[in-house]
């Protein structure tokens, strides 16, 4: 062996620092699957990455690929996953972050419906008073007439 290369201790540190960065930790299947079910695939079948059974899918090999890429370069799947949402955007989650101005996308549901039941018990209250004003200001049926139509129907069903 030469002379010319001979490692002292800080150039061993130096190796062992930048080493570290280098290496990845094997990703669990686990892991995989939690940050995978988080993610939606982006063929258009509207199913996470980690369960896309689309036939022939041009979207979800490449994804499944970078989510393991992800959560072995960072070592944790909050990071993994936000790796994922820098690169695609927040349209690749499965379900929208419950802070910010997604937390409409939460909300809005449950405003709408009340505000629609809240709107019919309104109409309906207005169409109970119309229908009581006009029973109100009905004119009184004679019962001499209706006692005439009732033996007008009693004939016609014992024609029969």
């Amino acid at each position: 062996m030469t002379d010319y290369f001979k490692p002292g201790p800080a150039a061993v540190l130096l190796l062992l620092v930048l080493g570290v960065g280098f290496t990845t930790t094997p990703v669990t299947e686990q892991a995989y699957r939690r940050v995978g079910e988080k993610l939606i695939c982006q063929c258009g079948c509207m199913q996470s990455v980690y369960g896309c059974n689309h036939y022939g899918c041009p979207q979800s090999d490449g994804l499944r690929k970078e989510v393991r890429a992800a959560i072995a370069s960072t070592n944790t799947e909050d990071a993994a996953l936000q790796v994922m949402v820098d690169k695609y955007g927040p349209k690749i989650l499965l379900e929208p972050p419950t802070h910010g101005f997604s937390l409409t996308a939460w909300v809005m549901p449950f405003f709408v419906l009340g505000a629609g039941g809240l709107l019919i018990m309104v109409i309906l209250q207005a169409w109970r008073k119309t229908t009581r004003a006009r029973a109100a200001g009905a004119t009184p049926v004679d019962s001499a007439l209706i006692d005439k139509y009732a033996a007008r129907i009693d004939h016609e069903v014992d024609k029969d």
